[in-house]
């Protein structure tokens, strides 16, 4: 097994598209970008996150079967090394991991926002809002 332990990612796209398994904390913006890349994952929420947001977003992914939830204060080095030995012993699982990280990508939520600000505004938005997402 590779393994690339870093506490900062500058690339994420590259970084993601090297990875078989994510290992990471549940921020929105993370989690969204492992959907986005199609990557299951371990997810170990920080446990002093605001209203302990980190879980609830580490119990979406783990409902949809895209990721497996490990509790900080529970977390041991053999427990980890067992769910990543897990994932390592059944390939299909993490296909299909993957299969459901993708599903959790939201690709309109951009035009979503742009509605929302016309609608907060009291205003129609024009017919077509956004094109390719851009």
């Amino acid at each position: 097994m590779n393994a690339e332990v870093v506490p900062f990612v500058e690339d994420m796209p590259g970084t993601l598209r090297r990875a078989d398994v994510v290992i990471c904390r549940c921020g929105a913006l993370t989690l969204s970008e492992i959907a986005a890349c199609a990557k299951p994952s371990i997810l170990i929420p920080f446990p002093q996150a605001t209203h302990n947001h980190q879980e609830s977003n580490a119990r979406v992914v783990e409902e949809a079967g895209a990721g497996i939830v490990l509790l900080e204060p529970a977390l041991t080095g053999v427990k980890l090394a067992q769910e990543i030995e897990g994932l390592l012993d059944h390939p299909d699982r993490v296909r299909h991991m993957a299969e459901q990280s993708l599903r959790l990508r939201n690709t309109g939520s951009a035009e979503a926002m742009v509605r929302e600000c016309y609608r907060l505004l009291g205003q129609r938005p024009p017919e077509r809002t956004m094109t390719n997402g851009v």
